[in-house]
């Protein structure tokens, strides 16, 4: 689209993209600096985006914060105080301008996993059994929602936990 930059970075081994905040705050901070841009719409909710927002509104641009529902709990609280103004677009908005598709949900893969009660323990480690139906109910509603990619990403990982799947059952 005219107008428009899509910053891509890099993915990893892990199937995870990285760099692209760097090439966000580059941007933003060039343009305001040349003094290209009076606003900035910004896709994203990661906190590393804020020095830039920071840097881009000393130059007198606006910066406008967009996060797709259900955003507001993966978005930096910090970058949402930061920015000019901030919006959720839901899918009746995006659909306006891109075609939105259902994602085929597989069998819940909570099933392929043992309930943390029922687990052995290692002599070091003894679980109370209301934490273990706590973390086994954590487990279900992260598992539950997987997409078929997602399941078979998993089934091949064999170091530990994804890091993405990591960090949603710790903040849980």
């Amino acid at each position: 689209m005219d107008h428009i930059k899509l910053r891509l970075g890099f993915v990893t081994g892990q199937k995870q993209q990285k760099g692209v905040d760097s090439l966000i705050v580059t941007d933003v901070i060039d343009l305001a600096r040349n003094h290209a841009i009076t606003d900035a719409v910004i896709l994203s909710g990661d906190e590393d985006i804020r020095i830039g927002v920071q840097i881009a509104q000393s130059f007198g641009v606006r910066v406008h914060l967009i996060g797709i529902v259900p955003s507001r709990g993966s978005q930096s609280l910090n970058l949402l105080r930061e920015s000019d103004t901030t919006m959720e677009w839901d899918i009746p908005i995006i659909s306006k301008f891109l075609s939105v598709k259902a994602i085929a949900m597989t069998p819940p893969l909570v099933s392929a996993i043992p309930p943390v009660s029922t687990m052995a323990s290692s002599p070091s480690i003894t679980f109370d059994p209301v934490v273990a139906a706590s973390i086994d109910k954590v487990i279900a509603s992260i598992a539950g929602v997987l997409n078929s990619s997602e399941v078979t990403s998993l089934k091949g990982y064999t170091n530990g936990i994804p890091r993405e799947f990591d960090g949603k059952m710790l903040a849980r």
